[in-house]
Protein backbone atom coordinates (compact mmCIF):
# COMPACT_ATOMS: atom_id res chain seq x y z
CA UNK A 1 0.00 0.00 0.00
CA UNK A 2 2.72 2.45 0.95
CA UNK A 3 4.74 1.65 -2.15
CA UNK A 4 1.74 2.32 -4.41
CA UNK A 5 1.15 5.67 -2.69
CA UNK A 6 4.85 6.52 -3.09
CA UNK A 7 4.58 5.82 -6.82
CA UNK A 8 2.00 8.60 -7.09
CA UNK A 9 4.36 11.16 -5.59
CA UNK A 10 6.83 13.25 -7.53
CA UNK A 11 8.28 12.49 -10.91
CA UNK A 12 7.55 8.84 -11.58
CA UNK A 13 7.36 6.91 -14.79
CA UNK A 14 4.00 6.43 -16.45
CA UNK A 15 4.24 2.70 -15.78
CA UNK A 16 4.72 3.21 -12.05
CA UNK A 17 1.86 5.70 -11.84
CA UNK A 18 -0.45 3.41 -13.79
CA UNK A 19 0.52 0.41 -11.67
CA UNK A 20 -0.04 2.46 -8.52
CA UNK A 21 -3.64 3.37 -9.35
CA UNK A 22 -4.43 -0.19 -10.43
CA UNK A 23 -3.00 -1.58 -7.19
CA UNK A 24 -4.81 1.01 -5.08
CA UNK A 25 -8.13 0.22 -6.76
CA UNK A 26 -7.70 -3.47 -6.09
CA UNK A 27 -6.73 -2.85 -2.47
CA UNK A 28 -9.77 -0.62 -1.92
CA UNK A 29 -12.06 -3.29 -3.35
CA UNK A 30 -10.38 -6.37 -1.85
CA UNK A 31 -9.05 -5.22 1.51
CA UNK A 32 -11.23 -2.36 2.75
CA UNK A 33 -9.96 -2.59 6.32
CA UNK A 34 -6.34 -2.12 5.22
CA UNK A 35 -7.27 0.60 2.75
CA UNK A 36 -9.35 2.54 5.32
CA UNK A 37 -6.27 3.46 7.29
CA UNK A 38 -4.75 5.03 4.16
CA UNK A 39 -7.74 6.99 2.83
CA UNK A 40 -6.25 10.33 3.86
CA UNK A 41 -3.03 9.71 1.94
CA UNK A 42 -4.92 8.31 -1.03
CA UNK A 43 -7.18 11.35 -1.27
CA UNK A 44 -4.14 13.61 -1.14
CA UNK A 45 -2.18 11.81 -3.86
CA UNK A 46 -4.82 10.50 -6.30
CA UNK A 47 -5.06 13.96 -7.85
CA UNK A 48 -1.60 13.53 -9.35
CA UNK A 49 -2.94 10.63 -11.41
CA UNK A 50 -6.29 12.32 -12.12
CA UNK A 51 -4.38 15.21 -13.69
CA UNK A 52 -1.88 13.05 -15.57
CA UNK A 53 -1.48 13.83 -19.30
CA UNK A 54 -2.08 10.17 -20.21
CA UNK A 55 -5.74 9.29 -20.59
CA UNK A 56 -5.36 5.64 -19.54
CA UNK A 57 -3.83 6.78 -16.23
CA UNK A 58 -6.66 9.25 -15.61
CA UNK A 59 -9.21 6.52 -16.40
CA UNK A 60 -7.55 4.08 -14.00
CA UNK A 61 -7.28 6.81 -11.36
CA UNK A 62 -11.00 7.59 -11.51
CA UNK A 63 -11.74 3.89 -11.04
CA UNK A 64 -9.49 3.85 -7.98
CA UNK A 65 -11.24 6.96 -6.64
CA UNK A 66 -14.61 5.28 -7.26
CA UNK A 67 -13.53 2.28 -5.20
CA UNK A 68 -12.40 4.60 -2.43
CA UNK A 69 -15.68 6.56 -2.50
CA UNK A 70 -17.67 3.33 -2.22
CA UNK A 71 -15.59 2.47 0.83
CA UNK A 72 -16.06 5.95 2.31
CA UNK A 73 -19.83 5.71 1.86
CA UNK A 74 -19.85 2.77 4.27
CA UNK A 75 -17.98 4.60 7.03
CA UNK A 76 -19.01 6.74 9.97
CA UNK A 77 -20.79 9.97 9.02
CA UNK A 78 -18.15 12.15 10.67
CA UNK A 79 -15.31 10.68 8.62
CA UNK A 80 -17.45 10.42 5.49
CA UNK A 81 -18.27 14.11 5.51
CA UNK A 82 -14.66 15.05 6.19
CA UNK A 83 -13.42 12.99 3.22
CA UNK A 84 -16.20 14.20 0.91
CA UNK A 85 -15.24 17.76 1.81
CA UNK A 86 -11.63 17.01 0.90
CA UNK A 87 -12.72 15.61 -2.47
CA UNK A 88 -14.92 18.61 -3.16
CA UNK A 89 -12.13 21.07 -2.31
CA UNK A 90 -9.86 19.31 -4.80
CA UNK A 91 -12.60 19.46 -7.43
CA UNK A 92 -12.84 23.21 -6.82
CA UNK A 93 -9.05 23.58 -7.07
CA UNK A 94 -9.11 21.71 -10.37
CA UNK A 95 -11.64 24.14 -11.83
CA UNK A 96 -9.71 27.14 -10.56
CA UNK A 97 -6.42 26.02 -12.11
CA UNK A 98 -7.60 26.65 -15.70
CA UNK A 99 -5.56 23.77 -17.13
CA UNK A 100 -7.34 21.23 -19.27
CA UNK A 101 -5.96 18.26 -17.32
CA UNK A 102 -7.05 19.64 -13.94
CA UNK A 103 -10.50 20.52 -15.24
CA UNK A 104 -10.85 17.07 -16.82
CA UNK A 105 -9.87 15.42 -13.53
CA UNK A 106 -12.51 17.48 -11.72
CA UNK A 107 -15.18 16.64 -14.29
CA UNK A 108 -14.35 12.93 -14.06
CA UNK A 109 -14.69 13.15 -10.28
CA UNK A 110 -18.06 14.91 -10.44
CA UNK A 111 -19.22 12.28 -12.91
CA UNK A 112 -18.27 9.44 -10.54
CA UNK A 113 -19.88 11.19 -7.59
CA UNK A 114 -23.18 11.52 -9.42
CA UNK A 115 -23.05 7.92 -10.66
CA UNK A 116 -22.50 6.68 -7.13
CA UNK A 117 -25.42 8.75 -5.84
CA UNK A 118 -23.06 10.50 -3.50
CA UNK A 119 -24.23 13.67 -5.15
CA UNK A 120 -26.87 14.05 -2.41
CA UNK A 121 -24.06 15.17 -0.13
CA UNK A 122 -22.98 17.61 -2.79
CA UNK A 123 -26.43 19.14 -3.29
CA UNK A 124 -25.37 22.00 -1.06
CA UNK A 125 -22.28 22.47 -3.22
CA UNK A 126 -24.23 22.15 -6.49
CA UNK A 127 -24.77 25.89 -6.73
CA UNK A 128 -20.99 26.22 -6.92
CA UNK A 129 -20.10 23.26 -9.15
CA UNK A 130 -22.76 23.62 -11.85
CA UNK A 131 -21.78 27.16 -12.97
CA UNK A 132 -18.13 26.08 -13.10
CA UNK A 133 -18.97 23.12 -15.32
CA UNK A 134 -21.09 25.30 -17.60
CA UNK A 135 -18.42 27.99 -17.81
CA UNK A 136 -15.74 25.40 -18.54
CA UNK A 137 -17.84 23.79 -21.27
CA UNK A 138 -18.42 27.14 -22.99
Amino acid sequence: MRRALEWLEGERSAHQRHAAVLILRELAESTPTLFSSHVQGFLTLIWVALRDPREHIRDAAIQALRACLVLIAQRDVKWRNQWYEKVFLEVQNGFKSDTALSIHGSLLTISKLTMLSIAAWFDLQYSYAYPLCRRTAS
